[in-house]
């Protein structure tokens, strides 16, 4: 292992710094002053020296997950036309490196994603098709490693080594002492290395250093300054069009109030004129509140947006396996993309996340590929194996941790978030369903993210002993959950959070009341009349309309079994769409880290209209919040000594604006030692 002492170390410490500080200590204006002239309009020279100064970084990136030049060219030329769309709401990002090797990180995902499903299409239609492309192992578990140090210390790492910039000059970028560059950069080096050890890839840190040659193409420029100025993105290839336009898309979702503006644009491809609708977006910084209509409509093709309510399709889907690391989610997860998804870039898709069952004596899930797929079996992905099609977005995370408080909300509120911006989603259809501690994290899911989740479908799971409160939660939430008769401790548990739900809405009833143990196969719901009510079968609920409550009791041995392999539970879940009646929501995740000393901040991105007032509790005394801003700096390190005053139990920020349901997030920040 490298030290900081090894010759290695040394030579990476110093060799970009000889080869080009330099020219970037002479470089007068920081990122942000070039972002605010850009947005202004005032300085045309603004984005070329934005492209100039971050271009070798983007590509590089993009090159080591593509492994193809053409491919990383077209990715690296969308994700400065996103920024050109995107500068406006750009303001409350600390760094503009880092937000570029994100956005560069997703989208080269996405086109390794897509040249791969096509070259599987064409080899099972026997077309003739390219070399697969040859990524080198080493360079990709380089990026898997530098997407899992945190944002603190990447993006000196970033700045340092990819753009060979000096700590005078990182130091002015980001707002921080050189001092603090230098630590920043060795504790950087060190959890670099560390991932790196552990995916036994250390040799790959040599290649942390970006190639200097690397240059912007001719088009890029003036195709950039178009967008700025209201015009078409001439001169770029049409994929990189295509590119901006699903990244601008899925960043709407979660990035504040947009204005679309069409363009449209006429390019040469190849000798062919092709005419691209190009939805490119004016946006607001993430601390201002977002209407409902930027939630309802995100990408303002039709309004009110048509939506097919199907649940079931001819049209065969793909699957992915994406491992920690790989992605910006907080769990490694399989993808499943419906039929149709590549094809029809226009549409917005329901999310389906199902969290599978944890055994108290089970190993650590989410490793390999293969334990993905051991997470499959008894969940919807064991049906679309089989043939049975799904007109939906599909993630099965993979928890990282055996027994049942293993699916924490916040970590599932970030995985949702992260489907968000990485997928065309439909943000009022968003369902969560699980069996067992998947079933309980399907409550604890509503929970940390109340306003956002349209149904969930848990079964012999229970919404844990909150207090009575707390279940308020849920009620903006269509639940139908299941259980098996033979299953007492789900029976008693479910009657538990159902009898709680009916108190709070006024139940004359309990929802025992009239239910025997004769009543395998049948179903208690809420009806109109304020009472708990049993019917045989499911074809009522099934058939049913609006915001429900169901609770079903299968036979013996027939839990998720009978559940999942029940069509009707699907037509009934895909069917459910939260209110488009302006009622608050979130539309972004904290930070669930902070360093002693180091200030910590979270832009809050509210959704509703009339845009909804934020207030916060359980927060320890370091931590404020101020109109939409969380911030704040930690003094000692928590909650690993729950005695010290860094400690945080778990907060909840609510945001009301007098149309409920209210939203609602559950999340916990953890703070540790500043890096010696």
């Amino acid at each position: 292992m490298l030290d900081e002492s090894s010759p290695d170390a040394s030579s990476l410490r110093t060799s970009r710094l000889d080869a080009r500080s330099p020219t970037r200590a002479d470089d007068a204006r920081t990122d942000a002053v070039l972002v605010a002239a850009l947005v202004a309009r005032s300085d045309d020279g603004a984005f070329d020296q934005l492209v100039e100064r971050h271009y070798a970084m983007v590509f590089g990136t993009c090159l080591r997950v593509t492994g193809d030049h053409h491919d990383a060219e077209d990715a690296a030329q969308s994700v400065f036309l996103t920024l050109a769309v995107k500068a406006g709401s750009l303001a409350g990002v600390d760094s503009l490196a880092g937000w570029l090797h994100g956005v560069a990180r997703n989208v080269a995902l996405r086109v390794r994603e897509t040249q791969a499903t096509r070259r599987r299409h064409e080899q099972g239609a026997g077309v003739a098709h390219g070399k697969p492309v040859a990524i080198d192992p080493l360079a990709e578990r380089l990026e898997e490693a530098l997407a899992r140090v945190p944002e603190s210390y990447r993006i000196p790492l970033l700045l340092h080594y990819r753009e060979g910039q000096c700590c005078r000059s990182i130091a002015a970028q980001i707002g921080v002492r050189e001092e603090t560059v230098a630590m920043r950069l060795s504790r950087g080096r060190q959890l670099l290395r560390r991932h790196l050890v552990r995916s036994g890839s250390l040799a790959g840190l040599s290649l942390l250093v970006a190639e200097a040659n690397a240059s912007a193409p001719a088009g890029l420029s003036g195709a950039g300054a178009a967008i700025i100025h209201g015009g078409s993105p001439v001169g770029v290839p049409a994929r990189a069009v295509a590119l901006m336009r699903s990244t601008v898309d899925g960043l709407a979702l979660v990035a504040g109030k947009s204005v679309a503006i069409l363009v449209t644009a006429v390019l040469v491809v190849t000798g062919t004129i092709a005419a691209v609708a190009v939805a490119a977006r004016s946006s607001q910084p993430l601390v201002q509140s977002v209407d409902a209509t930027a939630r309802s409509a995100p990408t303002e093709r039709s309004a009110p947006m048509a939506r097919d309510l199907s649940s079931t399709t001819t049209l065969p889907g793909t699957e992915t396996h994406h491992l920690l690391g790989a992605t910006t989610a907080p769990y490694p997860y399989i993808e499943y993309l419906p039929g149709g998804y590549q094809d029809q870039p226009q549409r917005l898709w329901p999310l389906v996340v199902q969290l599978h069952n944890i055994r108290l004596d089970a190993p650590p899930f989410g490793e390999t590929a293969a334990d993905l797929d051991s997470c499959v079996p008894d969940t919807i992905l064991a049906r679309t194996r089989e043939g049975r099609h799904f007109p939906a977005v599909i993630l099965l995370p993979a928890s990282l941790a055996s027994g049942d408080n293993n699916w924490l909300p916040w970590k599932t509120s970030a995985l949702i978030h992260h489907a968000l911006t990485t997928y065309r989603i439909d943000p009022h259809r968003i369902y969560v369903c699980g069996a067992y501690s998947g079933g309980v994290g399907s409550y604890d899911a509503v929970l940390g993210s109340t306003g956002l989740i349209a149904a969930i479908v848990p079964v012999c799971g229970m919404a844990k002993l909150w207090p009575a409160e707390q279940y308020r939660a849920l009620l903006g939430t269509s639940i139908w959950a299941h259980t098996s008769q033979d299953d007492g401790f789900s029976l008693r548990t479910a009657a538990v959070t159902f009898d709680a739900l009916g108190g709070i809405l006024g139940s004359s009833n309990r929802i025992g009341d009239g239910k025997t143990s004769a009543d395998r196969g049948r179903t208690a719901r809420w009806s109109a009349t304020g009472r708990w009510e049993w019917t045989d079968g499911i074809g009522a609920v099934a058939n049913s309309e609006g915001h429900q409550f169901h609770y079903t009791i299968n036979p013996p041995g027939q839990d998720w079994t009978q559940t999942w392999r029940n069509d009707a539970v699907w037509d009934w879940l895909f069917r459910q769409v939260r209110p488009e009646n302006g009622s608050p929501g979130f539309a972004s995740t904290p930070p669930l880290t902070a360093t002693v000393d180091v200030p910590y901040s979270y832009a809050i991105a509210a959704t509703g209209s009339p845009p909804p007032t934020l207030s916060l509790s359980g927060a320890p005394s370091w931590l404020s919040l101020q109109g939409n801003v969380l911030s704040g700096t930690p003094r000692v390190a928590g909650p690993s000594n729950p005695h010290a005053p860094g400690h945080t139990a778990m907060m909840v920020l609510k945001a009301s604006n007098g149309i409920a349901p209210d939203a609602g997030r559950v999340f916990r920040i953890d703070v540790v030692d500043t890096p010696r």
